[in-house]
């Protein structure tokens, strides 16, 4: 994970401090390294490289499996971030609030549109004043197939379905993308293998387009679908507890232990977009319109309930949960 935001870092470094200093300043982009370069014009091509981050989905999958999931990922992540260099993002300014009490600056960027033969839908949630990711997607069709990515992972399909090219034996090019450099990286502390790959593209400037901010807020929000409209799930494993108390029966405790894991599963998925969509002035939705409408569509794989006593003599029973969450997309105005 370190790695992603190191390299994701650097895209929204110069959106970050100039949206944060001057409301409303409108920003030429073409250069992800410096404001003055970014404003910069000439008429001669300009190649740009950027790059991106891939890590593996499925841990307990051959490493060959593994190694294919970060290198998809990588690819996909780099191609989007050419494609928002060049043409730009949308820009919302995001913030939350607890009882009137500011909480966090928030910066929703977003965009769309094609680059080395993906067509490419992403929303990346930003902390504007740590200028921290927290939340980073694309939904992407490459070849007629449709792809759901988050914070550098394949979520959805199963890589094994994907007609992509392998990891084993890059290309030299993606449509007019050029594929410079793919490294491999050890991380120790998750023991997989994150993949870094380097794309170039020759582009002409005059097609630069401008970044502006807005007020906008996140006003609603839909579920990401798959190519035929059904919609894409998040594994999650997680937890949730409940104590036992007054007319409380075993199996009333184990449902409320129940519903906590799930609570927390959906929270574990799209808690960022939920923070963005209940605690801003003027809020249409409240966390527990999104909870009770999110909890109906989440499946529940496998569930296991723990019985204990705790140290106060308190019964609670804890649930183990394999769940699929669905994956939130803000829509803003």
């Amino acid at each position: 994970m370190q790695s992603f935001i190191k390299y994701v870092i650097p895209m929204f470094s110069i959106l970050l401090i100039a949206t944060n200093a001057f409301p409303g300043l409108e920003i030429e982009t073409g250069s992800p390294n410096a404001l003055p370069a970014a404003k910069t014009k000439t008429d001669s091509p300009l190649t740009i490289q950027t790059t991106g981050v891939g890590i593996p989905v499925s841990l307990d999958a051959p490493v060959d499996v593994q190694k294919q999931e970060a290198f998809v990922a990588a690819i996909v992540f780099a191609a989007r971030n050419i494609r928002e260099y060049i043409y730009g993002v949308t820009v919302n300014a995001i913030t939350t609030f607890k009882e009137d009490k500011r909480v966090k600056d928030m910066i929703l960027t977003s965009s769309k549109g094609t680059i080395a033969g993906f067509e490419l839908e992403s929303q990346t949630m930003v902390d504007a004043i740590k200028v921290d990711v927290l939340e980073d997607m694309i939904n992407c069709t490459f070849k007629g197939q449709r792809m759901a990515l988050k914070l550098g992972k394949l979520i959805f399909p199963p890589v094994d379905s994907l007609k992509f090219p392998s990891w084993h034996n890059p290309p030299d090019t993606l449509s007019d993308v050029a594929l410079d450099k793919v490294d491999w990286e050890w991380d120790r502390s998750k023991n997989y293998w994150e993949c870094v790959v380097t794309l170039s593209y020759l582009y002409d400037p005059s097609k630069i387009k401008k970044v502006t901010t807005s007020g906008a807020k996140a006003i609603s929000f839909e579920y990401q679908k798959d190519d035929i409209g059904n919609n894409i799930f998040e594994d999650v494993d997680t937890e949730g507890s409940a104590f036992g108390g007054g007319d409380d029966t075993p199996d009333t405790i184990r449902q409320k232990a129940l519903d906590q894991a799930l609570r927390n599963a959906v929270e574990q998925v799209n808690g960022i977009f939920i923070q963005a969509l209940t605690e801003v002035k003027d809020a249409v939705l409240t966390k527990d319109d999104i909870m009770s409408q999110t909890l109906g569509v989440a499946k529940v794989l496998d569930r296991k309930f723990t019985p204990r006593f705790t140290s106060e003599g308190n019964y609670e029973i804890v649930c183990a949960v394999k769940a699929k969450v669905p994956i939130m997309l803000l829509i803003t105005k």
